[in-house]
């Protein structure tokens, strides 16, 4: 099993450079192209959202290859928080840093959220966990 498709999501507030964001956004996903919506926050500030997707299981795996070993052990260590009823896996990475050229997980909310299909038969959370935690070991011998 592996995770077979990555959803990725930013928004790109009134006071950010929209060009810098999707330079962040180019470098953390290894996209050119993005889906992109106008928006407007609760006090009604301009708000761009942008997203992305990787459905080729092999550009998955490209992507999670990339990721610092220490960020995929994080996310092993913190997998039951982090996979879903219906076989999503979450977390975010820094905008900041991947404007910069770096991956890197956050939890602060000036990120891109990245949300991943865990492939999964059956359909069920224990099978899901077990699917991901193999895969993501996987990236840690690399």
């Amino acid at each position: 099993m592996s995770i077979v498709s990555l959803h990725f999501r930013t928004f790109v507030h009134e006071s950010e450079d929209e060009q810098k964001v999707i330079e962040a956004m180019r470098f953390a996903t290894g996209l050119e192209e993005f889906e992109r919506e106008s928006s407007e926050g609760h006090h009604g500030n301009k708000i761009v959202i942008l997203e992305g997707h990787i459905k080729d299981k092999k550009a998955v795996k490209a992507f999670f290859k990339r990721m610092p070993k220490d960020d995929v052990q994080t996310m092993l260590d913190t997998l039951e928080m982090r996979v879903d009823e219906d076989c999503f896996i979450f977390f975010r990475l820094d905008k900041q840093k991947a404007y910069l050229g770096e991956l890197s997980m956050t939890t602060t909310d000036d990120a891109i959220a990245v949300r991943g299909k865990v492939q999964s038969y059956p359909r069920k959370l224990e099978v899901a966990l077990k699917g991901a935690k193999e895969y993501l070991e996987s990236f840690l011998g690399e």
